[in-house]
């Protein structure tokens, strides 16, 4: 939702297409694949330049420091993140050997989210503003005017609003 957002304020992504859309994501990725290098290889990130790019939060903290980064980070509702990945893996056939239980999952993803954003807060060349995703559905243009601001007003936070669809809202907690 976010990229999508972001697209229709004006702002340059950097996506590849390679992953369409599918009954999980019915309005795509924008997603580019060579992000999944960041450990490895950074060098693609010189072309991220001036263009929003996503990335998982693990990967952030393989960003170098070479650069500048404004980090538009989501969160969401921990339980509905679980929820969601649960029923991705079942629409590709897939599932875990043994699955943990949901509290023990919470509880990693809670000390994963906890750590990236300690690790956020100490870097000198990073700046952030976390979104919610849950509170962009409830009232998508004030938020999507608070990042307006936090982009020095250089997007449309009208066409952002307009972008936020509601109905694909499925696993809500």
């Amino acid at each position: 939702m976010m990229m999508q957002m972001l697209k229709a304020a004006g702002l340059i992504l950097l996506v590849d297409d390679k992953r369409s859309a599918n009954i999980d994501n019915p309005k795509g990725y924008y997603e580019y694949d060579p992000v999944k290098t960041l450990e490895s290889d950074a060098s693609w990130l010189r072309l991220a330049k001036g263009k929003t790019v996503k990335i998982v939060s693990e990967l952030l903290l393989s960003l170098p420091n070479e650069y500048r980064y404004k980090i538009l980070f989501m969160t969401r509702n921990i339980d509905e993140i679980l929820i969601s990945q649960e029923l991705m893996l079942e629409h590709r056939g897939m599932q875990a050997c043994t699955p943990p239980d949901s509290k023990t999952m919470a509880a990693h993803l809670a000390r994963h989210l906890s750590r990236i954003r300690e690790w956020l807060a100490a870097q000198g060349n990073i700046d952030v503003l976390y979104c919610s995703y849950n509170s962009i559905l409830r009232a998508p243009l004030i938020e999507s005017e608070r990042i307006g601001q936090w982009l020095n007003g250089s997007v449309d936070p009208v066409a952002m609003a307009d972008i936020v669809d509601d109905s694909l809202y499925r696993q809500r907690r």
